[in-house]
């Protein structure tokens, strides 16, 4: 027993299994007890897919994008081929999980006493203190050769990475937009002030004060945007609801998720715009000089 393992299981490690549909191979598969699955991986997994795992029959649980891309279907035959001697042996597909990677997938091996020459031949251990671990592991096993695999360091945090740089780039890509989304309405709001001076100029020789200007310009403007903020969100709802979809025509699949926070945060840009545009507005509006501009007509 090592004082830094925090937990650790017997597996049936494998990879770049190949499967029966279209050459495709699944680069990491694991067979493993369903009640450890929790202990070593933060996948969403529901019961009824749990449940139909434990049963005594070969049972594998994929990725989402089998689901959405392929059309495979639970209850679905699977076949892979496990080893030179166990090739295109079959699997009843007990559900799917949805995670940001594509080439894990969980099988029960262990409940088939055929396959029990191939099924442990791994441990997957967890720590809180991984370095020290490392250094100790290869101390104690490392003339028997065995390899120490970092699924996290290997698998998870190459994919992390990848779709941090993504995010990233995205999130810069939406920030230049807004800014030129917002100069742009500032000199849209410029030439719109220019070409109304001349009617605003009238009404206020009438007798409207610029307070009353100032008031039916920013009345106007509240109509403007809570019927674009209204369209743009049930637009919004229809996008994101065909996008999944139409993105999987591809041969990719990316789960997203409406978040009601990024909902509220895109709202309050949208207001802070709206009252960067209005006070703006409202500067023009105060600064202009309606007797001296009409005068020059």
């Amino acid at each position: 027993q090592m004082e830094d393992v925090d937990d650790a299981v017997l597996v049936g490690y494998y990879q770049n299994l190949s499967t029966a549909f279209e050459n495709k191979a699944l680069e990491q598969v694991i067979s493993i007890n369903e009640n450890e699955i929790d202990n070593f991986f933060i996948f969403d997994i529901d019961l009824e897919t749990r449940e139909r795992f434990s049963s005594n029959t070969l049972q594998i649980i994929l990725p989402i994008q089998y689901h959405e891309i392929y059309q495979f279907e639970i209850g679905n035959d699977f076949y892979l081929d496990l080893s030179p001697i166990y090739q295109n042996v079959p699997f009843k597909i007990a559900g799917f999980y949805q995670k940001d990677i594509d080439e894990l997938a969980f099988i029960n091996l262990y409940q088939d006493s055929t396959y029990q020459d191939i099924n442990n031949n791994a441990i997957l251990i967890t720590s809180n203190n991984k370095e020290v671990l490392k250094e100790e592991l290869i101390d104690r096993y490392g003339q028997q050769m065995m390899v120490i695999y970092d699924y996290r360091a290997e698998v998870m945090l190459p994919i992390e990475n990848q779709l941090l740089k993504v995010k990233t780039y995205i999130t810069f890509v939406i920030e230049m937009m807004i800014l030129s989304f917002v100069i742009s309405l500032i000199n849209h709001t410029t030439m719109l002030h220019i070409s109304k001076s001349s009617d605003d100029a009238k009404i206020y020789t009438l007798g409207l004060s610029k307070n009353k200007i100032i008031y039916y310009q920013i009345l106007n403007q509240m109509i403007i945007f809570l019927v674009t903020i209204g369209v743009s969100l049930i637009s919004f709802i229809m996008i994101y609801k065909a996008l999944s979809e139409f993105i999987s025509i591809f041969g990719t699949y990316e789960y997203l998720e409406l978040f009601i926070p990024s909902i509220y945060k895109t709202f309050g840009i949208n207001l802070c715009i709206w009252i960067l545009i209005i006070s703006y507005q409202i500067v023009l509006i105060k600064k202009t000089n309606y007797i001296a501009l009409i005068r020059t007509y």
